[in-house]
């Protein structure tokens, strides 16, 4: 391997590595927040759901309003402060009162917006091609690999720790993170022209329609999976919390095929992915009904095998379809997007589930993968370049 492949593939190990520890945390902020608020604070499921909201919502300012328009060094030197400023936010949800809850989950969702974002665009800027595509799936991996890790620790400290203590043990991730940032590179040239086109641009629009088909029932999964099964099946928290590991697995385990044998047609895999959706979403209700924790537990499993393929798969869709220099704009909005789904999606899961039930709720999750396949079939199924077809 030359010198500059060797510096190129340790900078991508390096980013995927500060991936690895932002959406470890990341993560975890996103699943014991709810729970601290419904067994620590006593919130209602409207509230509850309030909490992805507040993350998601503050996360949507620093992408979509705030990124796409600073330059190359403004974005280097608000990418340093966001990791630095990231840990100091989880440090609050320390110190336990009501307000401060909210208010240390709030800016650490608006901080972290900006790593996300920059991250992501770093990795795209680094090659072309199958390579790119490549470096696209490791950066999935990372991501995965954190979901995997970040649960099973949750998990063996359970039963022991408070919730706001477990914080402790993710600490030592975003320091990590806030000491590299300051290695990221940034484009010298402008990057935010043509944000105009970006929405009329047929790969960001497929990226959007792909990632909708999934993200609307994971919003919903990822605040309330753990509290639907305590609460549908009565099993304990350390059970009904563990659901995640087996989830997060199978969606590791799909990112490690997609970067052994990259896709170069994506359409026929998209379509699978999505209609496996729509049947798990609609079947973990049908099998609470029968009172089947173990067939849920199988359904939930399996579900995570669309979540490792349809984002990887929409980050392609992104880079080959968006000009180089549109990339750090189109990467900004589709994070935002990614953010509006997880504000508005727990509130309404939450709305549903106290009006009617979480069964209902969850049922409900099936009809946007469906409208999303439908328009992604009637649209854009034909575009070679988006689908290598």
């Amino acid at each position: 391997m030359t010198s500059p492949a060797k510096k190129i593939a340790l900078y991508v190990l390096m980013i995927s590595a500060m991936a690895f520890a932002t959406r470890i945390t990341n993560n975890m902020i996103s699943t014991t927040a709810p729970l601290i608020a419904k067994y620590s604070y006593g919130m209602n499921s409207f509230e509850v759901g309030l909490t992805g909201t507040l993350i998601y919502a503050a996360t949507l300012v620093s992408t979509a309003l705030i990124n796409p328009r600073l330059d190359s060094k403004m974005r280097k030197n608000v990418f340093v402060s966001a990791s630095i400023l990231a840990t100091l936010s989880e440090v609050l949800l320390l110190l336990g009162t009501i307000p401060l809850f909210w208010l240390s989950i709030g800016l650490f969702g608006f901080f972290t917006g900006f790593l996300f974002t920059n991250l992501i665009t770093s990795i795209s800027m680094v090659s072309e091609g199958v390579t790119r595509e490549r470096f696209l799936a490791g950066y999935s991996i990372s991501l995965s690999l954190g979901l995997v890790i970040g649960p099973t620790i949750e998990t063996e400290t359970l039963s022991f720790l408070p919730y706001n203590l477990i914080i402790l043990e993710f600490l030592p991730f975003m320091i990590v993170v806030s000491a590299l940032s300051f290695l990221v590179k940034f484009k010298e040239k402008n990057e935010t022209k043509g944000i105009s086109g970006i929405g009329k641009n047929p790969g960001f629009l497929t990226s959007i329609l792909a990632i909708t088909a999934y993200n609307v029932p994971f919003a919903a999964f990822t605040v309330f999976m753990a509290i639907y099964l305590r609460t549908q099946f009565h099993v304990s928290l350390v059970f009904s919390f563990s659901v995640y590991i087996l989830f997060f697995l199978t969606s590791f385990v799909t990112r490690i095929y997609l970067f052994i044998r990259p896709l170069r047609a994506i359409k026929k895999p998209l379509f699978f992915l999505i209609y496996l959706t729509i049947i798990c979403v609609v079947l973990i209700p049908v099998l609470t009904v029968f009172h089947n924790v173990y067939a849920v537990l199988f359904v939930i499993a399996v579900l995570g095998i669309p979540h490792g393929g349809i984002f990887p798969i929409s980050t392609i869709m992104l880079s080959r379809g968006v000009p180089r220099e549109s990339l750090n704009a189109a990467n900004s909005y589709f994070m935002s997007y990614n953010n509006v789904l997880f504000i508005i999606i727990p509130a309404i899961f939450g709305a549903i589930a106290d009006i009617q039930n979480e069964l209902y709720a969850f049922a409900y999750m099936a009809i946007a993968p469906i409208i999303s396949l439908a328009l992604i079939k009637a649209k854009y199924a034909k575009n070679s370049i988006v689908f290598h077809s």
